[in-house]
């Protein structure tokens, strides 16, 4: 491993914690191949770790068919509105082939572990086996704003 992949496998680090035990596989529905990935729920139990103090604070707006939810992740509780390590929004509808799935929830999950994932609480690209190299799709992603930005 190189010095700049032990650097970004140190993000976040919590001694005794490795998150790639609680990784799961999934298909990726654009390439087919398999990945890893942290669940949410994953996630916050690092971010926890790292943060007892930490916050994680949700938006949601309901849209003409759908929800669109904002993530903001703080570090502490006490911190200001605008000094959050990152913040994500997703939306999501309703889907007709499973009914009880709330796109509320879905919304506001989805925006979590996206700004979980911003602020370096997922599996980084080399151990979710990318390279870093391809930034396909990257430009869809929402705009990452740091604390203090």
């Amino acid at each position: 491993m190189t010095t700049t992949q032990e650097m970004i496998c140190g993000i976040n680090a919590v001694e005794g914690f490795d998150p790639m035990e609680l990784a799961v596989e999934y298909d990726d529905l654009g390439t087919g191949e398999k990945r890893k990935r942290l669940p949410v729920m994953a996630q916050m139990a690092w971010f926890r770790l790292k943060y007892p103090e930490g916050r994680v604070a949700v938006a949601v707006q309901p849209a003409r068919d759908f929800f669109v939810a904002t993530a903001r992740v703080y570090r502490s509780y006490n911190d200001p509105p605008d000094c959050f390590l990152a913040e994500a929004t997703a939306s999501r509808g309703k889907l007709e082939d499973k009914p009880t799935i709330s796109p509320r929830e879905w919304a506001q999950t989805a925006a979590v572990g996206i700004a979980l994932r911003y602020a370096g609480f997922g599996l980084q690209f080399h151990a979710a086996g990318d390279d870093g190299s391809d930034t396909h799709g990257l430009q869809q992603l929402p705009d990452i704003h740091p604390a203090g930005a």
